[in-house]
């Protein structure tokens, strides 16, 4: 879940597993929804104003055919997608058949996948388009829609804002141990691990690129489940094309999308918010902390090794100075400072 090359616990496979089989499956669940509501509606209206409806029925047309081509590329699709979540998870060899399945199944999941956004925004798009035409029943999806919508980018721009306050933070913090961290540990060696350990100290507090849309996405299908409740609600008990009714189902989608923003979307207050990110900052900070006193023990021994090393083929290393004490080997290295200017001077063997 951005981080493929950090090991995992049962319970984040068991995570990784259900967001691979969502990444498969949700363009699949949407075309098939929007196929199926096509082939009812066409078959509905299609010899409304016909007097010989049997005869209607019966013929076969080109329009009529494109949910059967439709189902086709769906089972093509699926069966594509078990094999290679089967070779996948069976950890088979990866060798050139499975290279060209695995192309074909991208190439084929981009095909699926531009279709139900098209269906999406085809959907979206008459639903306004609906504003026109009956405004009273089709108000109160169009403001659901923009609420989702508002929502989503609220959210987005709220934890973006966050996740940039805890960056600077943090970024504070690191310099203040980068210069004793630099005696021990090399410059270069030092950056990659910083770098690398920031993202993943991030993508553990929920502040990274992928963890935010997916806090998103999950909140926006909340909203949307929301809001398809409310609309089964409206169309039991209440009738579209009153006025009265569709004020007030308007009222209700409009303040479901404002107390949503207010709870969830919306910056707390300012204090609030500085001890939301001294905390999470501290979390980060004592991640990075366990990481580095790990490498720099392992540098201190290997330097340790070194010197006993040249000790046992007679060189002088008086300059490295004496091994640690177990003292200062049980203190915490990043808080530790080394000099710099060690250096090793070739002395010749020792005489007897």
């Amino acid at each position: 879940l951005g981080l493929a090359d950090v090991s995992r616990s049962v319970y984040w496979d068991l995570i990784a597993t259900c967001a691979h089989m969502i990444f498969t499956v949700w363009p699949v669940a949407v075309v098939i929804s929007i196929n199926r509501t096509f082939e009812t509606s066409y078959l509905q209206y299609r010899c409304l104003d016909r007097p010989d409806k049997c005869s209607c029925l019966r013929e076969q047309t080109l329009l009529g055919s494109i949910p059967f081509v439709v189902d086709i590329f769906i089972y093509i699709y699926l069966v594509i997608s078990v094999l290679e979540s089967s070779f996948y998870y069976l950890a088979v060899e990866y060798n050139r058949g499975l290279r060209i399945l695995r192309k074909v199944f991208f190439t084929i999941w981009g095909i699926m996948t531009a279709l139900a956004i098209d269906v999406v925004l085809t959907v979206l798009i008459f639903i306004f388009l609906g504003m026109l035409m009956h405004p009273l029943r089709v108000t109160p999806y169009a403001l659901a829609v923009v609420g989702v919508a508002a929502n989503g980018v609220a959210l987005y721009m709220k934890q973006t804002r966050f996740q940039e306050r805890v960056t600077r933070a943090v970024q504070k913090r690191i310099t203040q141990f980068r210069g004793k961290l630099s005696r021990i540990v090399p410059p270069l060696l030092l950056e990659v691990m910083l770098r690398k350990n920031v993202r993943q100290a991030f993508h553990h507090e929920g502040l990274s690129v992928p963890r935010i849309t997916g806090n998103v996405i999950i909140y926006c299908l909340v909203l949307v489940l929301v809001y398809a409740f409310l609309f089964v609600g409206f169309n039991a008990f209440t009738d579209p094309r009153d006025t009265v009714a569709a004020v007030i189902n308007s009222s209700v989608v409009v303040a479901i999308a404002v107390c949503a923003q207010q709870t969830v979307a919306k910056d707390g207050e300012e204090e609030d918010v500085k001890e939301k990110i001294e905390v999470t900052q501290e979390k980060v900070i004592a991640n990075l902390k366990k990481v580095f006193d790990m490498v720099t023990r392992q540098v201190l021994m290997a330097k340790q090794l070194f010197i006993q090393m040249q000790r046992a083929k007679g060189y002088d290393v008086s300059g490295l100075g004496e091994s640690m004490s177990d003292e200062e080997e049980d203190r915490p290295t990043t808080e530790s400072t080394y000099s710099d200017t060690d250096e090793i001077r070739p002395h010749g063997p020792q005489r007897s």
